[in-house]
Formats: structure tokens, sequence, C-alpha cells
């Protein structure tokens, strides 16, 4: 707190870079933490810390990546495990096991957003009226595919958090670094 300069520790077994993330009001703060050693979970706790924090999630394979909602304070999650390979003699470092999307809506609790999984998904950006989400990954046909990873092509898909409706975008590209700076224009086109 700045005011007092009171000091406040969240759980000591954060898992995620960019993380804690204030919700949109800057009533709640959101992070991601193992507990007792178990998969990776997404928690919530309020801001004056005058309440326990909350796990969302209940992922069997654990919470990759979180993001608040812009106007709300709905949290949208990718559910997936990261897979260590035997040494490769490349610089890609672990594989990403295909992830889902969720919401988490205070209201309706847990929604799977993506019927199928896609694989390397790894992150998402919320367009800026909170109504879609553009995430860069391989297409899900591809996640039985036994080929390395590197030579399967990355595609730009938007999903609308309203109906679900996934949209590949960018057909035919292929985002080899995995499009670390997506984001929307001023009118989220």
């Amino acid at each position: 707190e700045l005011k007092s300069g009171k000091v406040r520790c969240l759980p000591d077994t954060l898992v995620l870079t960019g993380c804690p993330q204030w919700s949109a009001d800057g009533k709640q703060i959101a992070f991601i933490h193992t507990a007792t050693g178990a998969q990776p979970q997404l928690f919530s706790i309020d801001a004056h810390f005058t309440e326990k924090a909350k796990q969302i999630s209940a992922a069997d394979k654990g919470v990759r990546f979180f993001a608040w909602a812009p106007h709300n304070n709905a949290i949208a999650y990718i559910t997936a495990g990261v897979e260590t390979q035997p040494y490769v003699n490349y610089h890609d470092g672990s594989y990403l096991l295909p992830g889902t999307l969720w919401l988490h809506d205070s209201d309706q609790g847990n929604i799977c957003l993506t019927e199928t999984a896609y694989p390397q998904l790894s992150r998402f950006v919320w367009s800026r009226n909170g109504k879609q989400v553009v995430f860069i990954a391989n297409a899900p046909e591809t996640a039985t595919l036994k080929c390395y990873n590197r030579y399967i092509p990355l595609q730009m898909y938007v999903l609308s958090v309203v109906d679900r409706k996934i949209k590949n975008i960018a057909q035919g590209m292929d985002f080899f670094r995995g499009g670390e700076s997506i984001t929307w224009s001023n009118d989220d086109t």
C-alpha cells in the first residue's frame, strides 16, 4: 500500500512471469500458484487481503496463462500441461501440450471456450471491448502429428467470448516466433 508503506505477501509459489494481475476495477488480484505440489492453478484474493485467497480453476493439467477482461471481472485462462522433451539440439525449451481456453465469470463459474485443444497455445490478448480474444497456436488437427513442432506453422485465431466461435484470421501465414507482440487496433478490428 503506497500510502501506509505496508507490504502484503502473496503465496511464495507463484509460477507465472507477469503474475499477479489486478482486476479492471482494482478490487481483486489474481495469480497462479501451486498448492502443496499440485498442478499450477488460478487463484484470486481481494485487494485489501480481508478474505482468504479463492481457487478459481481446478484444471487437471494446470493453468499456463491468464488475463483479466478489460471492463469486468471475468478472467480468461489457458489450461494445459508442459512436457519436458529429451535433449534436442534446438533452442525451443519445453514442449507446450495442447491447451484449451476457459472463462471464469463470477455469475456463471468456469466455462470452456474452446471445444478442441490447440497445440502451442501459450497466451492470448483481450480485445478492448472484452468480447473477443486473439491467440496464436497450431491448428487443432496437428495435435497428433509426430513431427518436430518447429515445422508446424502457427496460425492466428480470434475467439468470440460471447458465442464461442473461432475464426482463423491469418490462413496460410506462419507466426514462427509466436506473435509475442500481437495487439488490437483502437476499434477492435
